[in-house]
């Protein structure tokens, strides 16, 4: 007779669990689920009337993860790479002095990666020795955060990399030797190739290949490196070619007055040949995260993550380049500067504010560079409106019918995702 008491106690005590955890997770209040399968994943999202909260919180789970060891690993990697073939440069290369390590930038150093296998980048830090020029370096400024490079009577092996530019005053016309960003890319380009067969076998380096395929300023590598449980992984590296002149580093960037430069990410045969030097701001922009980041529990980068994730696999998303995104999430850090507005509990709360913010810049069609404006008052849109207004309109049109549909509108879209297998 005990044991039947304490029997049906048990069950009671069971079903009144389970009806109370059923109510929990009917309300939307959970914020943490981690589903097994993908049959667990639907049960989990009927039962949580698909919630936003609950979506996104799966979604920074299961598919934004980069595991600490293969991410260890990666990085490891990527510096042996990069340390070493600073040191074999500078043995042959004399045409620029390499003073410190490359430095790491990009999502793989602020810690905003979606990728498992990633993808680092580094900017190579160069200097012109003064053997090879007489006078100053003179840096013009050309708007916009653009800049030209002038060298005072520079040699003659020097000349070989830059352009001569004329400027006509009312009595006296001036040549300038300006340092091309393009023929210092191919130069570097050729150095690399010389040497980058000496790399394999660093650490556990297996091969380094050079991707002719060049979009952009970067020197662009796919490197397989030996995990360490016998196998082998790759993963993209580049390197940004960067000069520190007058405190400002300086790296090759197309001019948005080129007729090939667009907002939208295309490519074109000859996109290189408007390359310019432009201010970076790469150690600006993981100044202005990491202080939030580390009394929020990295939520506020898990918000930018999830709008990344967009920007890989959703066709609305993918027509912009990803540095509109990373722009929006800084001027949203402005507006919410406590740590506790970014906490998990506020993860959708937050989404939902980026992509209201972002429906209103593109139904403007204004967004301004960040530093630019913030540090030199430069008004420089980043989106371009005679090139790319009808992408412009149409994305905008995008936003304001998901936004309206609200949280359950953007739940559904991650589901479907989901469901696609992304």
């Amino acid at each position: 007779m005990a044991a039947r008491v304490v029997g049906a106690v048990a069950v009671a005590a069971y079903l009144l669990w389970k009806l109370l955890k059923t109510n929990e997770e009917d309300t939307g209040d959970r914020t943490t689920l981690v589903p097994e399968s993908s049959a667990a994943f639907h049960a989990a999202r009927r039962r949580s009337g698909s919630s936003l909260q609950c979506v996104l919180a799966d979604f920074v789970e299961m598919k934004l993860g980069v595991s600490g060891k293969e991410k260890h690993e990666v990085l490891q990697a990527s510096i042996q790479v990069a340390t070493r073939l600073r040191k074999e440069l500078q043995k042959s290369v004399s045409l620029f002095k390499f003073p410190k390590d490359p430095e790491q930038i990009g999502s793989s150093s602020d810690g905003t990666m979606i990728q498992r296998k990633g993808d680092c980048d580094y900017l190579l830090h160069l200097e012109i020795p003064s053997s090879f020029f007489s006078g100053s370096t003179q840096l013009g400024h050309t708007g916009e955060g653009y800049h030209t490079v002038k060298l005072v009577s520079p040699s003659q092996e020097m000349k070989k990399l830059t352009v001569t530019v004329t400027e006509e005053g009312f009595v006296f016309k001036s040549e300038y030797h300006c340092l091309s960003p393009l023929k210092v890319h191919a130069f570097l380009l050729g150095a690399i190739d010389k040497v980058v067969n000496k790399l394999p076998g660093v650490g556990r380096i297996v091969s380094v290949r050079h991707v002719s395929h060049q979009a952009g300023p970067a020197l662009k590598f796919k490197v397989t490196y030996g995990t360490s449980d016998g196998g082998n992984n790759t993963f993209d590296m580049d390197l940004v070619p960067c000069f520190t002149i007058d405190g400002k580093q300086l790296v090759g960037k197309r001019h948005p007055s080129q007729p090939d430069y667009h907002l939208v990410t295309r490519r074109t045969r000859d996109n290189q040949e408007t390359l310019r030097w432009r201010q970076g701001y790469s150690s600006e922009e993981r100044d202005a995260i990491e202080p939030l980041d580390q009394g929020d529990g990295g939520w506020s980068k898990k918000v930018y993550r999830l709008v990344k994730y967009l920007r890989y696999h959703q066709p609305q998303f993918r027509k912009f380049s990803s540095y509109i995104y990373k722009t929006v999430f800084l001027y949203l850090l402005d507006e919410y500067r406590y740590p506790s507005e970014w906490r998990e509990q506020k993860l959708a709360t937050r989404f939902m504010d980026f992509m209201k913010k972002l429906e209103v810049i593109f139904e403007k069609g204004e967004l301004n560079h960040y530093f630019l404006l913030k540090h030199d008052g430069i008004r420089r849109n980043l989106l371009q409106p005679d090139e790319d207004q009808y992408q412009i309109d149409e994305f905008y049109n995008f936003l304001r019918r998901a936004n309206r549909g609200g949280e359950k509108a953007w739940a559904q879209l991650f589901v479907d995702l989901y469901e696609k297998g992304y």
